[in-house]
């Protein structure tokens, strides 16, 4: 029987459809190998490159061979919704593409979708990349994640780490040659990406707030891996911008974004354990901090008075605890640790003694244990009275079992 490439596109029109608007999403015009993708797919169906071997329409399997320099099999289970290349190339490559566009000529224009396609480029990054400022690094990031955005359409919650992950794989191939520039180039992405997208789901209704915490603990082990490239001195004067303006985003993430407290906190504390060092830089965040008339996280003071070894000052803040923040005060006692202030951790272990029953009972089942543990590690750092151990042990229940018999 005569393969019909036209009843098969038709057939399976939506699955056509459906991918090349996820390419649409995931390809940049903006970015110079992904232009190149579409271009030579483009290239390939102009030239009658892709040849349709059979279909199999009971598993509704599609095979089909790409002429190139060297000829790739691409072969499409519409069934199983998946389209897989010979080629080594990880992702979509051109050969996926031109299969695809080939079908497409059979139910619309091929011309009209890559003229749309192309019509989203609104700067090139390259050159965006060369003029090495903050102010154009930030256009980078907002011109990539422009493509996934389209007005105040809400975009489902489990997309959120794959477009940080997409956008970050573009934004990356135009990181600097000079290796020390790399890793704060690639720390800016970051945070930046994290800041945009934050942005946009505190402005959603979503309810899957499990999704957004694994975006936050996905982006969070990331930093955290970039940061260690960072060095915590003699860093090129030029380089201060960049540190400049992530001070800001980080600001804003913090305090001008509602939502996720917790996991902001942690990425704050990260920056000023391990990127900004300057003794300079902390006393200007605090300043800036003490000025503000609204503060929505009061404790993140305590940051700069252990910082800047302020006993006084921190056993003021913490006169009155948000019962609510007890996982903050915590993240700041492991935070005085990390800075050799063991007295700021005592004041504020004792602090929050009274609190932990409540924090510990609002977590879940299944991370309880590893909580509790967690929490006697920090205090076994400091001498408790007998009182306050049967506070402690109480707090823990059942859990602290094995903490109490040791």
């Amino acid at each position: 029987m005569v393969l019909s490439v036209a009843n098969v596109a038709k057939e399976q029109e939506a699955f056509i459809r459906e991918k090349l608007q996820i390419i649409a999403r995931e390809l940049h015009p903006s970015v110079t190998e992904d232009e190149e993708i579409v271009r030579r797919a483009l290239f390939a169906v102009r030239n009658q490159a892709v040849v349709f071997h059979r279909y199999i329409s009971v598993f509704s399997i599609l095979t089909t061979t790409v002429r190139d320099v060297r000829a790739a099999e691409v072969i499409i289970d519409f069934r199983g919704n998946t389209i897989s290349c010979s080629c080594p190339q990880e992702g979509w490559c051109r050969h996926q593409v031109s299969v695809l566009l080939s079908l497409y000529q059979y139910i619309d224009s091929v011309q009209e979708w890559v003229s749309s396609w192309r019509s989203k480029k609104t700067v090139d990054l390259q050159a965006l990349a060369n003029i090495r400022t903050p102010e154009s690094w930030l256009k980078m990031v907002d011109e990539v994640l422009s493509h996934y955005f389209h007005g105040d359409e809400e975009i489902p919650a489990f997309m959120y780490t794959n477009i940080a992950e997409n956008a970050l794989e573009k934004l990356n191939k135009q990181m600097p040659f000079e290796r020390e520039w790399q890793p704060i180039y690639k720390l800016f992405m970051e945070l930046a990406v994290v800041n945009r997208l934050s942005l946009r789901f505190t402005k959603s209704r979503s309810v899957d707030e499990h999704l957004l915490e694994n975006f936050f603990h996905k982006r969070f082990q990331s930093i955290q891996n970039i940061v260690h490239e960072i060095p915590g001195t003699s860093r090129l004067f030029a380089t201060d911008p960049f540190f400049d303006q992530m001070q800001l985003l980080l600001r804003e993430l913090l305090f001008e974004q509602e939502g996720f407290i917790n996991r902001k906190m942690n990425l704050y504390l990260l920056f000023w354990d391990e990127v900004f060092t300057e003794k300079r830089r902390a006393l200007e965040e605090l300043v800036y901090l003490q000025e503000q008339r609204e503060m929505p996280v009061p404790e993140v003071l305590n940051v700069f008075y252990i910082i800047l070894k302020n006993d006084s000052a921190i056993e003021e803040n913490i006169q009155h605890i948000n019962p609510e923040h007890a996982d903050i005060h915590l993240g700041l006692v492991k935070f005085a640790y990390a800075k050799q202030n063991g007295r700021a951790a005592e004041l504020i272990l004792r602090a929050i003694l009274p609190h932990l029953e409540a924090f510990i009972q609002r977590v879940k089942n299944v991370y309880r244990s590893s909580v509790v543990s967690s929490i006697y590690s920090l205090y076994e750092h400091i001498d408790l009275s007998e009182d306050e151990e049967i506070l402690l042990y109480s707090s823990f229940g059942k859990d602290g079992i094995h903490q109490y018999s040791q």
